[in-house]
């Protein structure tokens, strides 16, 4: 018997093990606990990674689902899934142009295979663009209030010193 086949099989039924005690807290209610579990399988492990991603993206650390997708996409290029994955948390977290850049990237590929994965990325991407144009008005206005923020801060800064100059002034 192959030594590294039995190593592999061996690493296989740990990271099984680790995926299924992470389901269960899960079940409990225990994400955090969840989490510090997948942490201990080996990083190129596709199954706990991708669990570990979601569950990071469920509870808002989505910097840290975003970099474990991103090694996981570094490991198993072809893993058009990832790719998704990554999409979908990187809108969540606000990184709409990366998330287009990625539903995109899933689109152009032409694996046979990935057409179903292809059919939804198109669709979140055009979910996507019709999101980002109702934003747009919103941080148009954002800015202009920005803009009458500062403004006002400076008229009364201007007020102040002016104030500050005549008392100065009349001693």
């Amino acid at each position: 018997m192959n030594p590294r086949a039995t190593h592999e099989q061996a690493q296989d039924a740990a990271v099984r093990t680790l995926v299924e005690s992470a389901e269960n807290e899960v079940a409990a209610g225990e994400l955090d606990a969840a989490i510090e579990r997948l942490n201990h399988a080996p990083a190129d492990a596709l199954d706990a990674g991708t669990f570990r991603a979601f569950l990071e993206r469920q509870r808002g650390h989505f910097e840290a689902s975003e970099r474990t997708l991103t090694h996981l996409l570094e490991r198993h290029v072809d893993e058009p899934q990832l790719l998704l994955q990554r999409a979908y948390t990187r809108w969540m977290a606000g990184d709409l142009a990366a998330a287009a850049a990625d539903f995109a990237t899933i689109e152009s590929r032409s694996n046979a295979d990935a057409e179903p994965l292809r059919i939804r990325a198109r669709a979140d991407a055009d979910g996507l663009r019709s999101q980002r144009l109702d934003l747009d008005p919103v941080a148009r206005q954002l800015t202009m209030l920005t803009t009458i923020e500062w403004g006002s801060v400076l008229l009364l800064a201007g007020a102040v010193w002016l104030g500050w100059r005549a008392t100065r002034a009349g001693r």
